[in-house]
């Protein structure tokens, strides 16, 4: 299978401004009584998407915010079926594709990879070098002993076993009390644990 991904890009590389737009920054953000760059996080969240850019920035704004411990916010543990999907959207353009879809209506959710997740990707990836840079801004769920006990009493005990990768990641899921986001069957037998991005 062959995917074609763009490539994330991290820091200013989304935009720039000149010495004009900065000199205007500093006012603002001081009479806001703020730091510049809270006071540009805080432009960003207050204004609407317009591209996948835009998503993009405000998808990493929530990566980050992973490790942080936001109780709130609902967790989801992301499947390759979700991040090919976005990584092709993004190389696109495709501003209406279900994954970008599904991150405008869940600005705020907090998204994790597994190692499942990034073996799967870079086993289709043409070229895994411009990936590398994506995994730094996800939440990042390792596997062990308990995910591994768990994949193997759900698989014990299935009249229908799931296929392995599928049950290492309900497993990893299960430990961390997410959901799965993924457009794949293999999960519906989850139930709430499961969402399809596709449809949802």
């Amino acid at each position: 299978m062959t995917y074609i991904y763009y490539q994330f890009h991290y820091g200013n590389s989304h935009g720039s401004v000149d010495e004009e737009e900065e000199r205007l920054l500093a006012r603002r953000s001081r009479s806001a009584g703020m730091k510049k760059a809270s006071f540009v996080r805080k432009l960003i969240r207050e204004q609407p998407f317009e591209t996948a850019a835009d998503v993009l920035a405000d998808a990493e704004s929530a990566w980050a915010m992973c490790a942080c411990g936001h109780a709130s916010m609902k967790k989801y543990l992301l499947d390759s079926s979700f991040v090919i999907d976005l990584l092709n959207e993004m190389a696109d353009n495709d501003e209406e594709g279900p994954a970008l879809r599904w991150l405008k209506r869940n600005r705020r959710a907090r998204l994790w990879i597994s190692p499942v997740t990034l073996a799967e990707v870079l086993e289709g990836a043409q070229d895994p070098k411009p990936l590398k840079p994506i995994w730094g801004g996800n939440g990042w769920q390792g596997i062990h002993r308990i995910e591994a006990e768990k994949a193997a009493a759900r698989q014990k005990r299935a009249v229908n076993r799931m296929g392995e990768n599928d049950a290492w990641q309900a497993a990893v899921a299960e430990c961390m009390r997410s959901r799965v986001l993924a457009h794949d069957q293999g999960f519906a037998r989850l139930g709430a644990a499961y969402e399809d991005y596709r449809l949802s």
